[in-house]
C-alpha cells in the first residue's frame, strides 16, 4: 500500500545545521518511508519534501531538507513508529528471532539489520546506586563474567568478561558514592571492592552463605556414604528383600564394583608419591577429573554409583505374573496380553525382562527402597522441620541416630538457620568457634574462610541487604544466551540485557502492586492480607517492614517515610494500600472528578449557575469509612494524616443579574429556588429550564432590556 503525501510550500522549517528558519526554497525530492503495517499489508509512504536555502552566512551547511515532525528522520527510511518497533523487537528476540517476528508482521528486514539497529541504540544514562550487587555468572565453558546490578532499583548496571578485582576497583572509581556493595565470599570482589570503594559497606549474601553450609554438608554426607542406608525402615518394616544386603553384595561382585576399586587404589598410590592429578591421568588414561574424584574419596564405595532398580508401572503385576507362571504360562507374549485386559498400559519388552530371571530359575527383580544420595541427604538436613514431608520425617531420625558426624552438622545448620530467620548475629561468633571445634574437615574449612570475612558475614545475616536481584539477572542472562544459541560476543548480551530491564519497566511488565509485595513478603495470600487490613483483629502479626524492604529492594526508614507521607492531594486522606508505591496522587475516583472539575473551572471562568456550584464542590467525606481505614492501617505503624482544610471557592465571574431580584421560583416551571452557594442568582431550577425560549425572555424582562428577534 502506497501513500502519496507532499509537505506545503511557503512554510519555514528549521536548519538542521544552525536552527535558524528559512522558507527559500533550492528544490524537491521524494522521500520512500517505510511504515508499520496497514491490515497486514506493508505501507510505503512517498513524501514530497523541500531542500531549502540556508540564510545564515555563519552555518557550515548551504542546503538543507524539511524534516517533519513524527514522520521523518535524518537519514532515515523508517518512520518513528517503525523504528521503534524494530528496535524493541531487537532487544527482545535479538537477530534471528527478531527477523522473523518482524517477518510475521510483514516486515522484511535481515538479522544484520535488526541487530545493527539494536546497537545504536544508546544505553540509560548509568547512575551510581546506593547499593551495589555485585556476583559472577557463567559464559563459556570455564569463561565467567561480572554483573553489576543497582539493589535499589533492580535494574542491571553493566557486565564485563572476567572476575578481576582491578576491573572492579576501577569501575568503583570511575562512580563513586557506593555505599553498600552486596557480593558472594569470592576473596577476588571482596579486594576489588575494597581497592575501589574503600568507605563502602561490604555485605555477603545470605543465598551464598547458605549455599556454601549446605555444600560442606554435602561433602560430609559423602564421606559417610555408608551410613546413608541406616535411614531405610528395618527389614522387618520394607518388606522380605534386605536392600541394604542385596545392594552391597550385588555392588562388590559387579564388574563396575571391581574396575572402581583397582582404579581406586591405583590413583592413592600414585598421588601418595606426590604426582599431580594431571600426571597420573597421563599416566592411568581416564580424564583428569576422574582421577580427582578418586584422589579426593576415602572408600571406592564413594564413587561407586548403581542405585537399585527403580519403580515402574509393572510392579503391581508382579504377583500375577508369578502365579502364571507357576501355573505353566511361560509365554512373555501372551502373559503381556493377559496383564493389557487388567488395566496395565506399559511395553511387552518390560514384561520380557520381568520373565527372564523366572527363566533362569530366581525370583523376579522386585522394587526396593534404595538408601538417599548424599545431596539428598544434605538437602533433607537443610530443609526447615516445617517443610520436610512424611517420608522425610520418618527416614531423618534414624539417620541422625545412626551417624553422629551428621547429628552434629544438623544441629549446626539449624542454628545458623535461626540467625538467619530471625536476622541476630550476636551468636555468630560462638557458631563459629563451634564449628571450628565440630572435627569435621568441611565444617573447619569453611570456619576458616568466614572468620576471615566475619564483619561482611555478620552484617549479611543482620541486614536486609542482599544480592537476589543479581540471581535473577542471571537467570535473565541465561534465557538471552539460549536465545541467541550462545554465537554472540559480550557487547551484544550486555546491550540486551540492560535495555530489556529498562523495556519491561517502561511497559510494566512484571510490576506487582503493594499489597501483592508485602504478602510476598510475609508468605501470605493477598486475600488474605486485604482481608487482615480490612479487619485488624486478625490473629496474625502484623506485616514485617524488613521483609518488605527487602522484596522491594528499598531501605527500610525510607520506605515507611514514603508510605506515611502519601496522601491524597484533593481530601488528604491516605491512599489506598495498593497505590502508596505507584505515581497516583488522588484517593479515588470521586477525587479525580473533583480536580478535573476544579481544573475545567479555572480555564472556563464564564461558567455560572448552578452547574459552576455544583461542579466546584469538594466530594462528600465517610467519616466511618476512613475511621476503618486508618485502625486497619494502625498495625503497620502508620499515623493518622493531618485533616485537610478544603481550599476556598474559586472566585467566580461577576453576576450579570442586578442583586436583590432572586425568584421564589424557577422562572420557567415555577419550581422553589434558593439563592446559589457562591452568591449567585439563580433563575432555573435545571438544564432543561435552562434551555428553553421562555428562560431568555423572563430574564430579558428582568434586566430591562427588549426582547430579541426570534425570541432567543
Amino acid at each position: 500500500m502506497a501513500v502519496h503525501a507532499r509537505t506545503r510550500s511557503g512554510v519555514p522549517a528549521g536548519c538542521t545545521g544552525c536552527g535558524r528558519l528559512g522558507e527559500w526554497c533550492h528544490s524537491r525530492y521524494v522521500r520512500r518511508l517505510a511504515d508499520v503495517t496497514l491490515a497486514g499489508r506493508p505501507v510505503r509512504i512517498d513524501l514530497s519534501v523541500r531542500r531549502l536555502y540556508c540564510e545564515n552566512a555563519a552555518c557550515p551547511k548551504v542546503t538543507f531538507a524539511e524534516q517533519v515532525a513524527g514522520l521523518t528522520l535524518r537519514y532515515q527510511r523508517r518512520t518513528p513508529q517503525l523504528q521503534r518497533l524494530v528496535e524493541d523487537i531487537g532487544v527482545v528476540l535479538a537477530g534471528r528471532g527478531g527477523t522473523r517476528m518482524l517477518r510475521i508482521l510483514s516486515i522484511r528486514l535481515s538479522r544484520c539489520t535488526v541487530l545493527s539497529q539494536l546497537m545504536r541504540m544508546p544505553l540509560p544514562p548509568l547512575e551510581t546506586p546506593r547499593v551495589l550487587g555485585v556476583d559472577d555468572f557463567a559464559l563459556h565453558g570455564d569463561t565467567y563474567g561480572t554483573l553489576l546490578v543497582d539493589a535499589t532499583t533492580r535494574l542491571p548496571l553493566t557486565l564485563w568478561e572476567g572476575r578481576d578485582a582491578e576491573q572492579l576497583s576501577r569501575w568503583l572509581r570511575e562512580h563513586p558514592g557506593v555505599e553498600v556493595a552486596c557480593r558472594d565470599g569470592s576473596l577476588t570482589y571482596r579486594q576489588g571492592i575494597a581497592g575501589g570503594a574503600p568507605d563502602a559497606v561490604q555485605v555477603i549474601d545470605r543465598f551464598h552463605l547458605w549455599q556454601g553450609l549446605s555444600r560442606r554438608v554435602q561433602d560430609i554426607a559423602s564421606a559417610h556414604r555408608g551410613c546413608l542406608s541406616a535411614a531405610l525402615p528395618p527389614a522387618g518394616e520394607s518388606g522380605p528383600a534386605p536392600a541394604e544386603e542385596t545392594a552391597g553384595n550385588t555392588a562388590e561382585d559387579s564388574r563396575a564394583a571391581r574396575h572402581a576399586r583397582r582404579l581406586f587404589e591405583a590413583v592413592q598410590a600414585l598421588t601418595r608419591t606426590g604426582q599431580s592429578h594431571s600426571s597420573v591421568a597421563r599416566e592411568l588414561g581416564p580424564d583428569r577429573r576422574t582421577v580427582s574424584k578418586y584422589a579426593r574419596a576415602r572408600t571406592w564405595q564413594e564413587v561407586m554409583r548403581r542405585p537399585p532398580r527403580k519403580p515402574s508401572t509393572l510392579d503391581p503385576y508382579l504377583d500375577y505374573l508369578q502365579q502364571r507362571w507357576d501355573e505353566g504360562q511361560h509365554n512373555a507374549k501372551i502373559l503381556h496380553e493377559e496383564l493389557q485386559t487388567k488395566g496395565y498400559l506399559g511395553h511387552y519388552q518390560r514384561v520380557k525382562m520381568a520373565v527372564a530371571p523366572l527363566r533362569r530359575g530366581l525370583p523376579p527383580d522386585e522394587p526396593r527402597e534404595r538408601p538417599p544420595s548424599p545431596h539428598e541427604a544434605a538437602r533433607w538436613i537443610t530443609t526447615h522441620p516445617h517443610r520436610r514431608n512424611l517420608h522425610i520425617n520418618d527416614c531423618l531420625p534414624r539417620l541422625l541416630d545412626h551417624c553422629p558426624e551428621l547429628r552434629q552438622a544438623h544441629d549446626l545448620v539449624r542454628r545458623f538457620a535461626a540467625m538467619l530467620d530471625q536476622r541476630d548475629a550476636t551468636p555468630f561468633q560462638d557458631w563459629l568457634d563451634d564449628l571450628t571445634d565440630s572435627g569435621l574437615a568441611p565444617l573447619v574449612r569453611l570456619a576458616g574462610a568466614l572468620r576471615e570475612d566475619r564483619h561482611a558475614v555478620a552484617r549479611g545475616i543482620s541486614t536486609p541487604h542482599n544480592s537476589g536481584v543479581n540471581e535473577g539477572r542471571i537467570t535473565d542472562i541465561k534465557l538471552q544466551k539460549r536465545l541467541m544459541a550462545g554465537r554472540a560476543d559480550l557487547p551484544l548480551p550486555r546491550h540486551r540485557v540492560v535495555l530489556i530491564a529498562h523495556l519491561r519497566r517502561r511497559t510494566g511488565e512484571g510490576r506487582t502492586t503493594f499489597i501483592e509485595r508485602l504478602a510476598t513478603a510475609n508468605f501470605l495470600k493477598p486475600s488474605y492480607l486485604r482481608s487482615y487490613l480490612r479487619n485488624p483483629d486478625s490473629p496474625k502479626a502484623a506485616p514485617s517492614w524488613e521483609r518488605l524492604a527487602s522484596v522491594t529492594g528499598r531501605d527500610p526508614v525510607l520506605l515507611r517515610e514514603t508510605l506515611e507521607r502519601k496522601q491524597c492531594v484533593e481530601c488528604g486522606r491516605p491512599l489506598p494500600i495498593g497505590d502508596r508505591l505507584t505515581s497516583r496522587r488522588r484517593c479515588s475516583q470521586a477525587c479525580r472528578q473533583a480536580a478535573y472539575r476544579t481544573r475545567m473551572n479555572a480555564a472556563f471562568p464564564r461558567r455560572s449557575g448552578p452547574r459552576a456550584a455544583r461542579y466546584a464542590r469538594p466530594p462528600r467525606l465517610r467519616p466511618h469509612q476512613q475511621d476503618l481505614l486508618l485502625e486497619a492501617l494502625q498495625p503497620m505503624g502508620l499515623h493518622q494524616p493531618t485533616p485537610r482544610s478544603w481550599p476556598s471557592p474559586l472566585p467566580q465571574p461577576a453576576v450579570d443579574i442586578p442583586p436583590g431580584l432572586q425568584p421564589d421560583g424557577c422562572v420557567v416551571c415555577g419550581t422553589p429556588l434558593t439563592r446559589g452557594a457562591y452568591g449567585q442568582v439563580r433563575l432555573t431550577c435545571s438544564d432543561a429550564c435552562l434551555s428553553k425560549p421562555s428562560y431568555w425572555r423572563k430574564k430579558e424582562k428582568l434586566m430591562g432590556v427588549a426582547p430579541l428577534e426570534g425570541g432567543g
